[in-house]
């Protein structure tokens, strides 16, 4: 198993990492992050803050800056519903990002459903979201098999960060399955 400690080290999070050991009980710890990253999830997570300001306890960080925001401007939901599976990889995402930089705004932004309308319009409430707190990043844990209109459909919601001369960055993971590329991930777009 990782902790923060071994994690900050093996990928040289932080002001200094020289001569730190990739171990369970390294002593180092993450430091950057004064920014904001925003996490991009469907559904609800009722209990993300209680579980990350848990997390911070137990690994000895100083109490997490934490901001979750419904996506339900688009008329979709009130409050998202729960899902178990969703609300699992929200509190992964949550803890692991603030571990990574403690100092960092944590804003969990919750897609009323995983729908691509609701997702995509969750990223763009993400990006003001990080655009309030002076710029960062906004990951996103989903993916989906490719399709013949993604890029027509959707990349926009990427691109038109882009001319504003300060662009987010968006995250993308490539996919649970190992076989093949996955959208939004191969978006030229995107990270």
């Amino acid at each position: 198993a990782e902790y923060p400690a071994s994690l900050s080290c093996l990928y040289k999070m932080g002001k200094t990492y020289a001569g730190c050991a990739p171990t369970n009980n390294a002593t180092y710890k993450a430091v950057g992050g004064s920014r904001a990253i925003a996490l991009v999830l469907a559904y609800d997570n009722p209990t993300a803050l209680a579980d990350l300001q848990y997390f911070a306890s137990f690994f000895g960080f100083a109490a997490p800056k934490f901001t979750k925001v419904i996506a339900n401007g688009n008329g979709s939901c009130v409050t998202p519903p729960y899902n178990s599976g969703w609300a699992l990889e929200s509190s992964l995402d949550t803890q692991w990002s603030f571990a990574m930089a403690p100092k960092a705004r944590i804003i969990l932004v919750e897609a009323c459903s995983n729908s691509y309308a609701d997702l995509m319009y969750a990223e763009q409430i993400a990006e003001q979201q990080v655009n309030l707190y002076g710029g960062g990043e906004v990951s996103n844990s989903w993916s989906s098999g490719e399709f013949s209109t993604e890029s027509s459909d959707w990349d926009w919601v990427f691109r038109s960060n882009w001319t504003s001369g300060k662009p987010v960055k968006f995250l993308f993971s490539a996919g649970d399955a190992g076989i093949g590329p996955q959208y939004p991930s191969v978006s030229p777009w995107v990270v």
